[in-house]
């Protein structure tokens, strides 16, 4: 009975992970977007697109100020096997928050999450260091009742199952696919920029 309880479990925590790519690629999507590296003046928008898209672009804006709208697009070669691509986004203003949206082969692309970062500020020398919040999350884990630990089971537990609506300045992922629930594209928006991840950023 217990091996067919986890196996159901795993089962749905599967079909979330497919659903979720599946309903990514159609709009041409395989993994991402998500800001990676934010510094002072500019930050990298990480995506991985599919084989048979032609043209990605971004906009993006200060969130105060919806009229001023640039767009970057990638000029490098796409329409490989694997397209990871990094779009740099420069002439950043300091300790500013932008929202952006992702443009593939002309039509907006929309994400269950908010694409937003913000840049860092120019704290050095001037004020005291900013306080900064750490995410960190890895896989779901399971363990039969008789090999885990006295107590409170350790199934569903840590950072990554508690904090799920949580934020944070600095993200690390340790693994890949579901955790806790929350699907690893879905963990990178938790916060405004930083990422470092074992496998998912480059």
């Amino acid at each position: 009975m217990r091996f067919q309880k986890i196996f159901y479990i795993l089962l749905l925590l599967f079909s979330l992970s497919s659903s979720h790519v599946f309903s990514q690629q159609i709009q041409g999507i395989i993994s991402g977007p998500w800001a990676g590296d934010v510094q002072l003046r500019n930050a990298t928008i990480w995506v991985e697109v599919s084989p048979d898209v032609k043209n990605v672009a971004v906009q993006f804006n200060p969130s105060s100020k919806n009229a001023n709208i640039k767009t970057v697009t990638y000029k490098g070669e796409l329409g490989k096997d694997f397209n990871p691509i990094k779009i740099e986004l420069n002439g950043l203003d300091i300790n500013t928050t932008y929202t952006y949206s992702l443009i593939i082969d002309g039509k907006p692309v929309s994400t269950t999450y908010p694409l937003k970062f913000t840049t860092k500020d120019l704290w050095q020398w001037r004020k005291p260091a900013p306080d900064f919040t750490f995410l960190t999350g890895s896989c779901a884990y399971f363990n039969e009742a008789i090999y885990d630990r006295p107590g409170k089971p350790s199934v569903m537990q840590g950072p990554c199952g508690e904090s799920r609506n949580a934020s944070g300045d600095g993200r690390k992922w340790s693994g890949r696919g579901i955790a806790g629930g929350m699907h690893c594209d879905e963990f990178a928006q938790r916060g405004s920029g930083n990422d470092f991840a074992d496998e998912i950023i480059l």
